[in-house]
Order: structure tokens, then C-alpha cells, then sequence
């Protein structure tokens, strides 16, 4: 099944998926919109199950509600496989764990995603049981817990997870993260703007950082397909420039964007070329390089600094501040 632009909103589900029920399938999609679904119990907006795969970019999951059980935004159920990228995933709630996404099982990827004001007794922004959470280059913000809950961020119980240059903020002091009976490991980079989730041990020269009170704009449309936060380009904000160009890379894979869909690793903002920002958002400079016809023109996507827009009409729909569009042949 392919989303490519869709709407799925307002459905019901007395079981899961009130909007996307993947049952042995394959879905992807991009610039997609899942809102205002609500199942009883798992998956308000998408329920993926045994041998599915999901794979969505630009995104917006928002509104959705599993109202029983797990998995208000999403729920990747055993042996599912489930990547989210450069998605919003915004005011879904469940009833019981993982308000914006919920893994029992499956591998569930989140890379680049805004996640911001969801809600559940136990994970507000995520959750897991048993399963496998991988959370990369994502804002999560004022995310809650209801009544009697825990883990206002991120709750685990059993399973393995794995966080990785994130920012956090407006979280819920020392219920933010719950992990219990967990396989948890830092990959560096987190930035909290309060004290924190205990993550353990950063690996040598990549900290994680608590207290750090680093500036974001509103959530806004600051370019591509949905919603995000914007950080600040002031010489005080401590997110800027902080992960080196090598490390970028090796944790983007072969994702090396941000969630507007620009490079990352940019330019750079203030003092280091190349090094690139935790967070959804990458705020640095970027080389936008035109080839028009006659002139040759790598392909979209291709290798980094090589031409990816027709003309300067183009580039300039998606520049931004301290943006340098270039045109000609060689690059």
C-alpha cells in the first residue's frame, strides 16, 4: 500500500488500526496525513502487525487514540518492522502505554521526528513491552502522563532501547523516563533542557547533556511537509554545531537528512564547518547547487554537493537563512 499524499482521518476500530490496520503488508508513504482515528484498543492511527512493514517520511500522525490499550499515534506489534522519518507525531493518546508510538516487539525506528504533546498512563511520548525502540535526531517535547502514571517521555518495560542525539524539553522532571527491567544505551548527544533521563554511560567524547536550556522557535512550518521547531541561531543556544561530521554520519546512515528534508550535516552556523545539530531540526547553512538544462544534473538525492534543483526559481523555494545557491556545470 502506498500513501503518497493521502488522508486517513475520524475512523473507528473496535480491535486496532482504526486508520491503518497492516496485517502481513507492506505500507509506505510520504507527506501523508493520519488524524483523528481511534481504536479500542491498539494503534489508533496505524497498528502494524506480525510480518508487516511500515515506512512513512513527512508525516503527520496527529489526534489518534487508542482509547483500551497501547499505542495511541502507533503501535508496532511483534514481529513488525516500522520506521518513521522526518515525521510530526503530535496530541495522540492511549490508554495505557505509548501515547505517540508503542512498540511490543517489533523493531520500531524514529529518525528526525518532531514529538510533542501526546499522552498515556505509562509513556507519554513512547512507549515499549518486550520490544526494540531506536531513537535518532528526534525533538520530543511537553509530552505528559495521565493520573497515576509514569514515564511522562519514554517508558520501557523488557525490551531494548537506544537514544541518540535528541533534544528534550519541557519534559516532566523525575518521571520524564521509566525503564524497567530495560537494555538501555546512550549514544551520545542528548541534550536535556532539564535534569534528564538516566540513559547510563555516553560512549567517550559524545556527552549527553542535562540542563543545557537551549532555544527553539514556536512549532511552525519552517520548511517541508510538517510542523517543527526551529532552533534558535543565537550564540548562546548550546545545540548548534556540536556533533562532529563524523559521528553525523554514522549515526544518520543512510538517512543524512534533516526532517525539512535538508543535508545533514549542513555548513555549519557558527564555528564548526560540517558538524551538524541533535534534534529534528538541523539550523546550519547549505549549499543549494543548480544545473539547469543544457547543464547536467545529478540525480535527486545524489551525492552530496552535486546538483539537486533545475533552477534558481527552485533552489529558492527552499532556502533559507544563510543559504548559498550556486549555479553551474561542476560540482
Amino acid at each position: 500500500v502506498s500513501l503518497q499524499g493521502a488522508t486517513i482521518s475520524l475512523n473507528l476500530a473496535g480491535d486496532g488500526g482504526a486508520g491503518i490496520h497492516a496485517n502481513a503488508s507492506t505500507v509506505t508513504g510520504t507527506s501523508a496525513t493520519i488524524r483523528g482515528n481511534r481504536s479500542s484498543a491498539y494503534g489508533g492511527g496505524i497498528y502494524a502487525t506480525s510480518a508487516s512493514t511500515v515506512n512513512l517520511q513527512g508525516t503527520t500522525i496527529s489526534g489518534n487514540t487508542a482509547t483500551g490499550f497501547d499505542g495511541g499515534g502507533l503501535t508496532a506489534a511483534a514481529g513488525s518492522t516500522v520506521t518513521i522519518f522526518g515525521s510530526l507525531i503530535q496530541n495522540n493518546s492511549a490508554g495505557r502505554i505509548g501515547g505517540g508510538a508503542y512498540t511490543a516487539g517489533g523493531p520500531l525506528t524514529l529518525i528526525s521526528n518532531t514529538i510533542i504533546g501526546n499522552s498515556a498512563l505509562r509513556g507519554g511520548a513512547v512507549g515499549s513491552w518486550g520490544g526494540t525502540l531506536d531513537l535518532r535526531f528526534n525533538t520530543l517535547a511537553g509530552n505528559t502522563i495521565t493520573t497515576g502514571g509514569y514515564g511522562a517521555t519514554i517508558y520501557d518495560q523488557h525490551g531494548t532501547i537506544r537514544v541518540t542525539a535528541n533534544l528534550f524539553k519541557k519534559m516532566d522532571g523525575s518521571n520524564s523516563c521509566t525503564f524497567l527491567v530495560s537494555t538501555v544505551v546512550s549514544g551520545g548527544f542528548n541534550y536535556f533542557d532539564d535534569g534528564g533521563c538516566n540513559l547510563g554511560v555516553a560512549p567517550a567524547g559524545r556527552p549527553d547533556v542535562k540542563n543545557a536550556f537551549f532555544e527553539l522557535g514556536e512549532l511552525d512550518y519552517n520548511g517541508g511537509p510538517t510542523q517543527n521547531f526551529l532552533p534558535a541561531a543565537t550564540v548562546s543556544n548550546p545545540v548548534l554545531d556540536v556533533i562532529p561530521v563524523n559521528a553525523c554520519e554514522e549515526i544518520l546512515g543512510t538517512t543524512p537528512l534533516d526532517q525539512r528534508g535538508r543535508l545533514r550535516p549542513s555548513l555549519g552556523w557558527e564555528t564548526h564547518e560540517n558538524w551538524c545539530d541533535p534534534g529534528s531540526v538541523e539550523r546550519g547553512k547549505e549549499i543549494l547547487a543548480v544545473c539547469g538544462l543544457p547543464l547536467d544534473r545529478e540525480a535527486e538525492g545524489g551525492p552530496r554537493g552535486r546538483c539537486r534543483y533545475w533552477s534558481v526559481a527552485q533552489a529558492m523555494k527552499t532556502a533559507a537563512d544563510g543559504d548559498i545557491i550556486v549555479a553551474g556545470k561542476n560540482f
